[in-house]
């Protein structure tokens, strides 16, 4: 009998803010700054505000000009 894999549930929402935590996490050790529990909650909020706040405009993530949101994360 094959082992069934469980297919991880993901939301457009959880994804983004996934990629963004990542980035910033990444950029952080490479820079030896701690990122910790609080600073975590801080960029999921800030991507999870930038979602919205894009979304309810009408238009979707992936039409907007996204270059600069890795940097705005960092800063909150």
């Amino acid at each position: 009998m094959a082992e069934e894999k469980k297919q991880e549930f993901t939301t457009a929402l959880s994804s983004w803010t996934n990629t963004f935590t990542d980035l910033v996490t990444r950029d952080f050790r490479q820079n030896e700054v701690e990122f910790g529990e609080y600073s975590r909650k801080c960029a999921i909020n800030a991507v999870s505000s930038i979602y919205q706040l894009v979304t309810s405009s009408g238009v979707g993530m992936n039409e907007i000009d996204t270059t600069n949101l890795q940097q705005i994360v960092k800063d909150c």
